[in-house]
């Protein structure tokens, strides 16, 4: 009895093992086979056709591939076969010129047609109702309400003078419209439910209800009429209108705007931003007009001026700014000028003096592209973690005139003196050297914590041993 109890067991111990030996074999098979056909997938997912379209035809893993970029001038033959199945993206570059019903799939979502691209297609038929992103700048064609696919969401598109855009061409399911070329009238309701506009040369007069109301996004390039009450769509967060030169009145601008773009803007502002409680992000490249305490709203974080050269005053910019561009101000700076949050600072052409407080400890980056006066101890704050001179810069720099807490620095791009003991802080991780840099490096004034080192080529001196490794 106890024989045979003990070769059951032995049977079925031998079963046992042999199932989990082939359980194991298979999983180590199926794994092995999981990951070549990812390998095979990493490695096919993208074919780029640029000399003949048996790269395409007769590619080995062409069922991998899900992008096709096609820049070659042959027809895609034979039709309906050259394109695989499951292919999701196809890129037509300038050189192609010809395609057919049929020619792509309907795996096919995402079709782009570069700028260098001037046939005409008729999209109807060409394009498959599964694609939802068509970029087709130089598109030359009436749009009729059965021209584009039906599921379309985002549509790159160029409309020459004398071709309108009819209501109800446009699919309902489109989000994303950038218009090129156009420049005729809006009729109400032209662009559905659009959430992000562009349209690069559109100048028209604009009234009442002709954006949609679903816009959050909208750049205007060419645009420069005045601007009324009511236009602007209700919820937007986003203008660019990079032309515009009229007068804003207080309303104008709806109040839930976060960014603003006003590149040829110079009129006074007034109190045209003050409701806008909602502003991050300000860019007024033109604009020289005096700025006052209710000039911009206390919720702006980056501020950009470029142009601008009046004398700013003590706690006239918002506390909020964290992100400031002076590309133009060079007067003396006093304390309490600088925002007392601001993180990153660009003074792009200021020249005159430092000193202690007149940054805040807040202060992280600072650019400085055309200071020439000496830098003292004490000149910077101990927060600044980032230096960069651009082009011009103190032709020397003191033992400890850099804080001790700098880990980036670029030199000015005309300096070229050699490095001193104690100039560079033992805090620094990188340094780049000037354009005109071309002195022997002394390894005993490169701090130990430098990992990378910026040489301007050509370089007419040997590297020393010590520093080739860090060396780029």
């Amino acid at each position: 009895m106890t024989k045979t109890f003990n070769y059951n067991n032995n049977i079925d111990y031998n079963n046992k093992n042999e199932i989990l030996f082939f359980s194991i074999w298979r999983n180590q098979y199926l794994l092995s086979e999981i990951q070549r056909h990812h390998r095979l997938y990493n490695e096919n997912k993208v074919i780029n056709v640029n000399n003949s379209m048996d790269q395409l035809r007769y590619h080995p893993h062409r069922g991998y591939t899900t992008t096709i970029r096609i820049d070659v001038d042959e027809p895609l033959e034979p039709h309906g076969q050259v394109i695989p199945y499951g292919t999701t993206e196809l890129e037509f570059r300038g050189k192609f010129k010809s395609i057919e019903v049929g020619d792509i799939p309907p795996t096919v979502t995402s079709v782009y047609f570069d700028n260098k691209f001037y046939s005409q297609i008729d999209i109807k038929s060409v394009i498959p109702p599964s694609v939802t992103k068509l970029y087709y700048l130089n598109y030359n064609q009436a749009i009729t309400p059965d021209t584009l696919p039906p599921s379309l969401t985002s549509l790159t598109i160029g409309i020459n003078q004398g071709i309108n855009i009819d209501i109800g061409s446009l699919p309902n399911s489109l989000t994303y419209l950038f218009l090129n070329r156009f420049n005729h009238i809006i009729k109400p309701g032209l662009f559905g439910s659009i959430v992000e506009l562009h349209l690069c040369s559109f100048n028209q007069p604009l009234k009442a209800g002709d954006l949609p109301v679903t816009c959050q996004k909208l750049s205007l390039y060419s645009y420069n009429q005045p601007l009324q009450p009511n236009v602007i769509p209700p919820q937007l967060k986003i203008l660019d209108i990079s032309s515009f030169n009229h007068p804003i009145s207080h309303g104008v601008l709806p109040e839930s705007i976060t960014e603003l773009h006003l590149n040829h803007f110079s009129h006074p502002l007034s109190n045209s931003l003050s409701s806008i409680h909602s502003l991050k992000t300000l860019h007024l490249q033109s604009y020289n007009q005096k700025i006052s305490n209710e000039t911009l709203p206390h919720s702006i974080e980056s501020l950009t001026l470029n142009v601008y050269n009046q004398v700013l005053t003590p706690n006239v910019l918002p506390p909020s700014i964290t992100n400031l561009y002076l590309g133009a101000y060079n007067h003396q700076l006093d304390p309490q000028v600088i925002p007392p949050n601001v993180k990153k600072l660009v003074l792009y052409s200021y020249n005159r003096k430092l000193g202690k407080h007149l940054f805040p400890n807040s202060l992280h980056i600072l650019s400085l592209s055309n200071y020439l006066n000496s830098l003292l101890k004490n000149d910077l704050p101990s927060s600044l973690r980032e230096l960069y001179f651009d082009f011009n810069g103190p032709e020397s720099f003191q033992a400890n005139s850099i804080p001790p807490s700098v880990e980036i620095l670029r030199l000015p791009g005309y300096y070229n003196q050699p490095l001193q003991m104690g100039v560079l802080p033992k805090s620094l991780t990188q340094l780049a050297l000037g354009y005109s840099f071309n002195q022997p490096l002394n390894p005993a004034t490169i701090p130990q914590s430098v990992t990378r080192i910026d040489i301007p080529s050509p370089y007419e001196h040997t590297i020393p041993d010590s520093l080739s490794k860090i060396i780029n």
